[in-house]
């Protein structure tokens, strides 16, 4: 990451109920190793200084030493998430990976890490306009207007997002064609 972020925390969010899968997804097999491990192996190759998975407290594959946040806000979706998450990063910039992104690399990272500034964060925008927000990386600058967007009930990060790059806490990058696929989501077996 470049040397704006020297220090910064990471999350994988890993709450949902995985319905459309019909199991957790979290515990699928990737090669050998279920998809929490590599994912929360990708923010950790990144370097982050203090890293977690963001999860429901009735959740209970995740082993023991693995450091975990219950999401404060379980039925608030990815926003309510990302909004408790940035609210205990104890760094000026939260690393959001979703556990249903089994094609993301760190190369993504370190070229969105790249356009980071102090208080402004990166998300990747799709041609048609279309955010990819569990893919970015968010300013701790945003945590009060996220907590309070989610308090209000305002849970769409695809309108969160518009607002905040409107007033500078965030930046795009251009999703190409050739990035297109770190976006694949895994929803169904």
């Amino acid at each position: 990451m470049p040397a704006s972020l020297a220090l910064f925390s990471g999350v994988v969010l890993a709450g949902g109920h995985s319905t459309r899968m019909g199991r957790e997804k979290a515990t699928l097999d990737m090669g050998g190793t279920p998809l929490w491990r590599r994912q929360l192996d990708l923010v950790q190759s990144l370097g982050a200084s203090e890293k977690w998975i963001a999860m429901r407290a009735d959740q209970n594959w995740l082993p023991l030493g693995i450091p975990r946040l219950n999401d404060a806000h379980p039925d608030q979706g990815p926003m309510g998430a990302v909004a408790y998450s940035l609210q205990k990063a104890r760094y000026d910039h939260l690393v959001v990976l979703a556990i249903d992104l089994p094609k993301m690399t760190p190369q993504w990272y370190r070229r969105i890490g790249q356009r980071c500034a102090d208080g402004i964060g990166v998300v990747g925008q799709h041609p048609d306009g279309k955010f990819e927000p569990l893919g970015a990386i968010y300013p701790k600058k945003l945590s009060a207007k996220m907590s309070a967007a989610v308090s209000e009930g305002q849970l769409s990060l695809q309108v969160f997002l518009q607002a905040a790059i409107e007033d500078g806490f965030m930046r795009t990058e251009e999703i190409r064609a050739e990035d297109a696929p770190l976006f694949e989501n895994w929803n169904e077996p």
